[in-house]
């Protein structure tokens, strides 16, 4: 979660994403208001001389994700400013690492998440 991190986290986070973002390797970002997050962009490598680009989906152009904007909550991405949350893949190796540690399979995780959201009716 982005929204809830103070101006140190929130340039942490921005710095994270340039260190993951890479060609094809996108990311997600949700941007909202202060209350809830409304719309999703793809954070994409820079084509140019700035840092980080954005697909916005409701222009249909690429626009700059410039680090300013985004630690100071003005991103001005279809009318939000505020980031709320970054969603990376993480490496293959990682996450396999992980569910080994754990004892369990990539279709024991799909099972238990579908357990889980049928569940909770979601």
């Amino acid at each position: 979660w982005v929204r809830q991190r103070s101006t140190v986290g929130r340039q942490q986070v921005y710095a994270a994403l340039r260190r993951r973002v890479g060609v094809g390797r996108p990311a997600l970002l949700y941007v909202g208001n202060a209350s809830l997050p409304r719309h999703m962009v793809l954070v994409m490598p820079a084509t140019g001389r700035q840092e980080l680009d954005v697909y916005e989906p409701s222009a249909g152009r690429v626009v700059d994700l410039r680090e300013q904007a985004f630690v100071e909550r003005r991103l001005a991405l279809a009318g939000w400013d505020v980031p709320w949350a970054v969603v990376w893949s993480g490496s293959k190796e990682r996450q396999r690492a992980a569910l080994t540690e754990k004892g369990q399979c990539d279709s024991c995780v799909v099972r238990n998440l579908s357990f889980a959201r049928s569940k909770n009716n979601v």
